[in-house]
């Protein structure tokens, strides 16, 4: 709502002019465009059709939910109008506590975003999904180059790391990488798992309580993550990445949606996401990208491309969740300790509040998935 309030006093003449002290109106919606898209993206991600038309308009009563492939026809429409909305030669933002205020920054993160979520329409619609891809990758500015992310920097005092946050703060304990995660990485001695981990003991995933508490005893210092309550309260969370960008191109190559080489992607994306963490070494990084796991030389090169996606999203877990529900890479299986009798979810469900105060709308779209209420 903040971001709809922006785009609302930079659009209303009776405050547009007000709002103009802190930049090109322009600039404002522009920018607020990009990071609704941002955070609707991980809504519909996260539970399917919603409210999203309608939303965030006051007094509108009862909001219709919308159909997730309308949702993702908008979110391209939004992306496209923001970054030619973007004006160089308007008043600098201020406040932009990512960019400071680069339009060429906020035009790259669009686009990647756009690539992204062009990418997560492949299997619902291939033609869109490559004709959506190519329009991110040949946008204005274009994509992220090396080095480049979209981050939070956070300033601590109300606004610290969240990692640092759960173990220094809420003194929430039971946060920990899990053992799937963190043995695929150590197996193929991948360096990052000394950067994302505080020590080589994964957490299985899915115990029933009494296992976990079990494990915990045992294993008192299992992996936090990061570094646990060693992380420090101003690092960055990066809310997209140029690893994650590269690898996203590696895919689309693959699948013959560009002309770019998917083996250059795929070893750039992951050279990205080492540099970006400090544990990148060349000769190392070499010796990985040699194993027969990993080289795409190999054959299965969706399935390699796919789990080194999955990978490098960490800790972005929906991203990775996302990625996993398209491709089927790496191959889970459910929990041990599951009572969910459908398998690895695929979606969240409607909260109780939705399904109390819209429960013919809730109803509706949660008939279209599997289970109870979809889940």
């Amino acid at each position: 709502m903040d971001l709809q309030t922006i785009i609302n006093y930079n659009s209303d003449p009776a405050t547009a002019a007000a709002a103009s002290a802190s930049g090109a109106n322009a600039n404002q919606i522009a920018i607020a465009r990009i990071l609704k898209v941002y955070v609707f993206a991980l809504l519909t991600d996260s539970y399917g059709d919603l409210p999203y038309f309608g939303a965030l308009k006051l007094d509108n009563g009862i909001i219709p939910f919308d159909n997730q492939q309308d949702i993702y026809n908008d979110f391209f429409k939004e992306l496209d109008e923001a970054v030619n909305q973007l004006d160089d030669a308007g008043a600098v933002f201020q406040g932009d506590i990512i960019y400071g205020g680069d339009n060429t920054m906020w035009r790259k993160f669009a686009n990647s975003l756009h690539a992204m979520l062009a990418l997560r329409i492949s299997k619902a619609d291939n033609g869109k999904g490559k004709t959506e891809f190519n329009n991110a990758l040949n946008g204005k500015s274009g994509v992220f180059g090396s080095g480049e992310t979209a981050q939070l920097d956070y300033p601590d005092g109300n606004f610290p790391n969240p990692i640092y946050n759960y173990y220094n703060v809420t003194l929430r304990k039971d946060y920990a990488v899990s053992k799937f995660f963190l043995d695929g990485l150590l197996n193929n001695e991948d360096p990052r798992a000394g950067a994302w981990a505080s020590s080589e003991i994964g957490f299985p995933y899915g115990l029933t309580r009494d296992n976990a508490v079990a494990f915990n005893n045992a294993n008192p210092t299992w992996a936090r993550l990061f570094q646990g309550d060693q992380t420090s309260v101003n690092d960055p969370f990066y809310l997209l990445t140029a690893g994650e960008v590269y690898l996203a191109r590696a895919e689309a190559a693959q699948m013959g949606w560009t002309g770019e080489d998917a083996n250059n992607m795929y070893s750039t994306g992951i050279k990205e996401s080492w540099t970006l963490y400090g544990v990148y070494d060349a000769t190392a990084f070499n010796t990985y990208m040699a194993l027969p796991n990993i080289d795409l030389a190999g054959g299965d090169q969706i399935k390699k491309i796919a789990t080194q996606e999955w990978i490098t999203h960490y800790p972005n877990g929906r991203r990775g969740w996302a990625d996993w529900r398209r491709t089927g890479y790496p191959e889970l299986t459910p929990a041990p300790g599951a009572i969910f009798p459908y398998g690895i979810p695929a979606r969240f469900a409607y909260g109780q509040n939705t399904i109390t105060l819209n429960p013919d709308n809730a109803a509706a779209a949660a008939a279209k998935y599997t289970g109870p209420d979809g889940e």
